[in-house]
């Protein structure tokens, strides 16, 4: 809460911050989490260029990289 560092009540911080007091409270407490649970790490949807990646795509990108040297 950058209106809490510069000397505003935690009250004002909150509001101008757009949170209750109530979670003013929790981040200058230190209890305060961002994220729950783990990081999201799996696919949500079939990878569009799957298909073509290894057949198409690296080879482009391979022959893009040797002509730029």
């Amino acid at each position: 809460m950058k209106a809490r560092e510069s000397g505003c009540t935690q009250e004002t911080a909150a509001a101008k911050e757009g949170f209750s007091k109530r979670t003013g409270r929790r981040i200058d407490a230190g209890a305060h989490q961002p994220q729950r649970g783990r990081p999201h790490d799996w696919r949500t949807r079939k990878d569009p260029l799957a298909e073509v990646w290894d057949s198409e795509l690296v080879p482009l990108l391979q022959n893009n990289r040797n002509c730029k040297r």
